[in-house]
């Protein structure tokens, strides 16, 4: 999942970049837990506290979530899947804390 968010971000996924720039025109998209959020062609972004970015897509499948997003500032990409069909679960419990985790790196 990172090798393939990473290749559609980097621009090497589509033959025109007109298409890149088609996925990534993003509408406001109110999300019901308050985090800013936007929603393009098959792909969401999110405003984390601390101003965070993260382009990409999320899941749910019989028990299972998963998540890969692009952290464009950081030029990071972050992908995990858990046992659980709960997506707030995966992004509050799980993805918040390790991007909190990792902001002695220079992440916000």
């Amino acid at each position: 999942m990172v090798a393939f968010l990473d290749a559609v971000m980097a621009g090497q996924f589509f033959k025109h970049q007109e298409t890149l720039e088609e996925v990534l025109r993003f509408v406001d998209a109110p999300d019901e837990n308050g985090v800013p959020y936007y929603y393009g062609l098959a792909m969401e972004k999110y405003v984390l506290p601390g101003g965070i970015e993260i382009i990409g897509h999320a899941g749910t499948t019989a028990g299972f979530a998963s998540i890969v997003y692009y952290l464009p500032a950081q030029k990071m990409t972050v992908s995990m899947v858990i046992n659980t069909q709960d997506l707030a679960s995966v992004y509050f419990k799980v993805l918040l804390p390790v991007l909190e985790a990792l902001k002695p790196a220079n992440l916000s």
